[in-house]
């Protein structure tokens, strides 16, 4: 990427009988087993003192066809990609911190956002301009000392910068699981949103709890059709359903290869074998 400086040197270490990677990135040593286990362990050594910080990546996110890049520093340090959809659990001053970034799409400008408790008190800042204005105001709330944005947020774990990189559009991966396997991130996300609106919109019954449920949605995707399915069916409605099928290829005297030519073109129906076996 351009403006991007990656320098990186990397050895290994066994830890806990795990060959692990231990690369030196920004000045900072990652000790970790990503992609997995999600915990990184970070060690930067400053006037003979050792620091670590701890990290726990709950979602990579995946870095936009133009990334944004860390602010350029007076001391010239290395610039760094910022990914969307970024979330990851670290620590400060013994506090336990969420440190979020979201793409705003209208204008590709990135929302940092900083959460933490104290007692039972949820805390919240978010900043526009760059992690390390919202680090310092973090920092005002809890009358802190300084501390590094990108380092704080994790932008400059090697790790996570290759792992985001292997994260490539769709039409680059060739096989079937590991489509499927991007179909399920998707649906899971998709899962969600949707849950979050059934809240919002208040479709539930009088103790709040959902009364719709997402089942399935279909795609088409270039020459073929996905169809991800969410709601397992009980087995009382699979039997109707089979039932009604059945009957209906009774009627038109649908055969057996016809039943399978018709469910390959479309996905929301039984599997031909489960028809058959009916």
């Amino acid at each position: 990427m351009a403006g991007t400086t990656v320098r990186v040197l990397i050895a290994e270490r066994k830890f806990n009988n795990t060959l692990l990677s231990i690369a030196t990135f920004s000045n900072c040593v990652f000790i970790h087993d990503y992609p997995r286990s999600s915990k990184i362990e970070a060690h930067f050594q400053s006037n003979e003192r050792l620091y670590i910080s701890y990290y726990n990546i709950i979602s990579l996110g995946t870095y936009p066809s133009t990334p944004k890049l860390t602010q350029k520093s007076k001391n010239n340090a290395s610039q760094y990609p910022i990914p969307d959809d970024y979330i990851v659990e670290t620590e400060f001053s013994e506090r336990s911190l969420i440190c979020k970034t979201k793409y705003i799409s209208v204008s590709k400008v990135v929302c940092y956002t900083i959460n933490w408790k104290i007692g039972h008190a949820e805390w919240s800042v978010s900043s526009t301009q760059s992690s390390t204005a919202v680090v310092n105001t973090f920092l005002q709330k809890i009358n802190s000392t300084k501390s590094s944005g990108p380092q704080l947020f994790g932008f400059d774990i090697e790790p996570l910068y290759h792992a985001c990189l292997q994260i490539g559009p769709l039409e680059d991966i060739t096989s079937c699981s590991q489509q499927n396997k991007r179909f399920n991130s998707f649906g899971r996300d998709v899962q969600k949103a949707v849950d979050e609106l059934i809240v919002k919109h208040k479709l539930t019954n009088l103790s709040g709890e959902p009364i719709l449920y997402l089942q399935h949605i279909g795609f088409d995707c270039k020459k073929n059709q996905v169809c991800i399915n969410f709601k397992d069916l009980n087995s009382i409605t699979i039997q109707t359903k089979l039932d009604a099928i059945v009957h209906v290829c009774d009627e038109a005297l649908l055969s057996r290869d016809g039943y399978r030519h018709l469910a390959a073109d479309v996905p929301s129906l039984f599997c031909e074998y489960l028809v058959a076996d009916h």
